[in-house]
């Protein structure tokens, strides 16, 4: 089927006098399967002042192109036959300056994924499990150390540097331990002797 010239009458009229015809051509437009539909060919009238991106989005099923997640390739042949050569085609391409100067018969669109969406994706992805993953450690690790139950610090039984008896420094240490026991104030085992100590010493 060669292209063709057809006229498309005005969405609009003034009046009967001041109706105008649009110039239009006669295209064969494939789409290739994409996230939002399967491979389509159609046969269709489109005005010459479309241009191509237009043109993509007037039978692509999610309609016009979002530029933030996708990207099209353009392509035109000045033949029907699917072996014929292709040639990439600027987005902003009039269908005129196409059918006009190079008797474009066939445009081929390709919708995809922009990488750099994919990779970004991906990347908040493993952002996202790396920080679940945290979270479910910290509150294993908190699970662990509370399933011990809860007891006092241990008092301290001998002093560096004597042999017998306790420093006066290890004395006041006792007293605050039973001070901190009459109050009911103790940590989980786990942390008892340690954060539990270093906390009565400060």
């Amino acid at each position: 089927m060669c292209i063709g010239k057809a006229y498309q009458e005005p969405r609009f009229k003034v009046n009967n006098s001041m109706a105008f015809r649009q110039p239009c051509s006669v295209l064969a437009v494939r789409y290739a399967k994409c996230e939002h539909m399967e491979a389509k060919n159609i046969m269709t009238s489109i005005p010459d002042n479309f241009s191509m991106i237009n043109l993509f989005g007037e039978h692509h099923d999610a309609g016009p192109l979002d530029e933030k997640k996708h990207e099209v390739d353009i392509f035109c042949s000045t033949s029907l036959d699917q072996k014929s050569e292709l040639f990439q085609v600027e987005k902003n391409l009039s269908v005129g300056e196409l059918t006009n100067s190079f008797h474009v018969k066939c445009v081929h669109f390709t919708c995809k994924i922009k990488e750099d969406f994919v990779v970004k994706n991906a990347l908040v992805n493993v952002i996202q499990t790396c920080a679940q993953d945290a979270t479910k450690t910290a509150v294993n690790a908190f699970e662990v150390m509370m399933a011990g139950g809860r007891k006092c610090v241990s008092r301290k039984r001998k002093s560096a540097g004597m042999k017998e008896g306790l420093s006066r420094k290890d004395e006041l240490y006792n007293n605050l331990v039973d001070d901190f026991e009459s109050k009911g104030l103790n940590f989980p085992k786990a942390v008892a002797d340690i954060d539990g100590a270093y906390i009565i010493q400060v």
